[in-house]
């Protein structure tokens, strides 16, 4: 084991990354690998972590304690293929590379329009449509949400929203208020007019055949008149619905998020899940492109509420599926998270106007 870490020691910034990668790319060792560093002794893990990042180090610090232990006899056996991977990094960079570049290719499909292949839909057949908004629980604690209103808006002008807009992952410890969130929550999936008979509303964003096919999960910490915790919120009642509670809260989401602490440390978390079903019911196959197109719309009319309200998100892409969506008790299949976005509220510092550089 001694030997292994020495050869990682031996790499050197992206050197070291391309081994994690080659290691964490490949199911077979990635469990294995946190199962050795879970028992080796502090001299090798202080070779392996030197010169991580801090984000990084709180990652592997965690997916370590949630680890599995394996069979001593296999996992002798794959140290050794492990190590064969640190001496032999350049070939095994080369193989996975290639299979990244097929795989890249094939998933490029996705983002090309094919409806003339997607199918007879289900709502060509006459068969009705899911309901607009998950069903929930009538005689859970709901929360009266206020009615959107331009009071605090404090940068009405759309021109400076746009200009300004970036995403900030440096969040203060200043409270939302529930205006604020209210609008926030209309601005991404407030409803405009709703056709219940036809399971379909108007909504602020756009969507594809108004399916509007996603949730809004809520983690909530830092917001006036509402208790900490996890929340979905009803477009439909303009409500929230408490949903539980978790002391970890924070830490699991950050865990999920792969350590991206920012994540978690705000005010609120804005949680995506997406019902497949709502747009698969018109689109069939092509609903992959739908959902990833709206989810485009959804964040980005938050990006510009924030702006308003001197508040900022950062949109999240990179998380671990199965985490998030047993943090939410989703199925994984018939719903599944499939953006977040932390929101709070922020420094605004006044800077120069920046010259552009010379051609």
């Amino acid at each position: 084991m001694k030997d292994l870490f020495k050869v990682i020691s031996e790499f050197k910034g992206n050197k070291k990354g391309m081994f994690l990668e080659t290691v964490f790319g490949n199911d077979d060792y990635s469990g294995l690998f946190l199962h050795i560093l879970k028992k080796a002794d502090e001299e090798y893990k202080n070779i392996f972590f030197k010169g991580m990042a801090k984000e990084d180090l709180k990652w592997f610090e965690d997916s370590i304690k949630e680890s599995e232990d394996v069979d001593e006899v296999k996992l002798n056996e794959d140290l050794a293929k492990i190590k064969e991977i640190a001496n032999n990094l350049d070939k095994h960079e080369k193989e996975a590379n290639q299979k990244k570049n097929e795989e890249a290719i094939e998933l490029r499909k996705h983002l090309k329009a094919g409806f003339e292949n997607c199918g007879i839909s289900d709502q060509s057949m006459g068969k009705k449509s899911v309901p607009m908004e998950k069903e929930y629980d009538k005689n859970g604690t709901i929360i009266e949400l206020p009615e959107p209103n331009k009071k605090v808006i404090l940068k009405e002008n759309i021109f400076d929203c746009i200009g300004d807009r970036e995403s900030r992952r440096k969040f203060t410890d200043e409270k939302l208020s529930i205006d604020e969130l209210s609008y926030l929550l209309w601005a991404t999936q407030g409803v405009r007019k709703a056709f219940p008979e036809k399971n379909v509303s108007l909504r602020t964003v756009p969507s594809g055949g108004a399916r509007q096919p996603f949730e809004t999960y809520l983690t909530i910490d830092k917001v006036e008149g509402v208790p900490k915790g996890v929340y979905r919120y009803l477009p439909l009642e303009h409500k929230l619905i408490f949903l539980f509670s978790d002391d970890n809260m924070i830490n699991k989401v950050n865990t999920a998020a792969y350590g991206q602490s920012f994540v978690g440390n705000c005010a609120v978390c804005f949680i995506w899940s997406t019902i497949p079903y709502r747009c698969e019911w018109r689109y069939t196959t092509e609903s992959k492109k739908i959902i990833a197109q709206d989810s485009g719309h959804l964040c980005q009319n938050l990006y510009l509420a924030v702006e308003s309200i001197n508040c900022g998100t950062c949109g999240i892409g990179a998380y671990s599926q199965k985490l998030m969506d047993e943090f939410l008790n989703l199925d994984g299949i018939d719903e599944f998270v499939v953006y977040a976005a932390p929101v709070g509220k922020v420094e605004i510092k006044k800077e120069e106007p920046k010259v552009p550089r010379e051609a």
